[in-house]
């Protein structure tokens, strides 16, 4: 006969005391529970774990309690609920139609899921993004799990650290961070070349602090290594410094053009587009006859500037539901470290045409 090992038989005893009710809604703590079995907190853990797989408790968050659940009872297994923050680069209306309605079908789906999302009154913008502002300020809501979208791998770092759940929205290196976003590398190749193609070889990509900032991303340094291959020496110029936010971003412009003009811009989002075609439109320069346009993101917008904006495309259906799934595993106690991309394309459009004047 097969003899039970002491996590065998916790685990039997635990799923015991769920079963005829002994054990009911919030369990006592790991150690708590061990001294009471008289066995080890790591035999504990692991038994807990166990019955966390087959269903009998469930958790209810970081430094939460689990919950007891019995087997019998689908619904109440099903009604866990958590707390979920989102946080967001820009303050509503101030960011793209297109990504606003991306966070709110995440806040949508999140809670036909039974959770209680939140997005936090204030976006990182309001905080000059700087990371230590903004840790401050999620650790004193009590949230259960995090969404956190744009942000710089120094506050994705310090959250973790900390023992927050969360989720990068767009993207990050740590192998401990979960995310979902872009993959724009296969699409940033093809537009730097076409544009080289076209004759350019002043190209500006207006990257975010957070793409150039401690380190340059695998995105940046992949534009720039396309422009060393066509014998372009990249500089500042190609990849200027600035600190994302509107005053910056006019004085950007009025730099870079006042001396040599570049003719091509990559932008980043449908607000710095607008942006650039009133700058342009103000100097009396055309689209794409002086200056080639292109932006790293779609937009049912985009259809509003009358003619075939060259951009990056991308099926964003399935980001939504990965997040979903990721407070899913975060309420069953499953750690999901999974980093999941969806690709995107480069749409040529009419907003890009041969470089004059170089």
């Amino acid at each position: 006969m097969h003899k039970l090992t002491v996590i065998d038989q916790t685990v039997q005893c635990l799923r015991q005391g769920i079963e005829s009710g002994q054990w009911r809604g919030e369990l006592p703590g790991v150690m708590l529970l061990a001294t009471e079995f008289n066995v080890s907190g790591q035999t504990m853990q692991a038994a807990l774990k166990l019955l966390e797989e087959e269903g009998w408790i469930v958790s209810q968050g970081v430094g939460k309690p689990r919950r007891a659940v019995r087997k019998c009872d689908p619904e109440e297994r099903q009604s866990v609920s958590l707390r979920v923050g989102l946080i967001v680069p820009c303050d509503a209306g101030l960011d793209s139609p297109g990504t606003e309605r991306m966070i709110s079908t995440i806040v949508s789906e999140l809670k036909e899921a039974g959770h209680r999302p939140r997005l936090t009154s204030k976006s990182m913008r309001s905080f000059d993004f700087d990371p230590g502002r903004i840790f401050r300020m999620v650790t004193r809501l009590e949230m259960d799990a995090w969404v956190v979208a744009g942000a710089e791998m120094g506050l994705l770092e310090m959250m973790a650290s900390a023992g927050i759940s969360l989720i990068s929205l767009g993207g990050a290196e740590h192998p401990a961070i979960p995310c979902v976003g872009l993959k724009s590398g296969e699409a940033l190749r093809n537009c730097t070349r076409r544009l080289i193609t076209l004759g350019h070889r002043r190209i500006v990509l207006v990257a975010p602090p957070n793409w150039r900032k401690p380190i340059l991303t695998p995105l940046v340094k992949l534009y720039l290594s396309e422009l060393a291959d066509a014998g372009i020496a990249p500089s500042a110029y190609h990849l200027p410094d600035w600190d994302q936010s509107a005053g910056n971003f006019k004085f950007l412009l009025q730099s870079l053009f006042s001396l040599t003009p570049p003719t091509a811009l990559i932008v980043g989002d449908y607000m710095e587009l607008i942006a650039v075609m009133e700058f342009l439109r103000l100097r009396g320069l055309r689209v794409p006859e002086d200056v080639s346009v292109v932006v790293m993101q779609d937009d049912p917008a985009l259809c509003w500037f009358g003619s075939d904006i060259a951009r990056f495309s991308a099926d964003l259906g399935g980001i939504p539901g990965r997040i979903v799934d990721w407070v899913g595993d975060v309420t069953s106690g499953r750690r999901d470290v999974r980093k999941v991309f969806f690709e995107t394309s480069f749409i040529e459009g009419d907003s890009i045409g041969p470089a004059h004047g170089e």
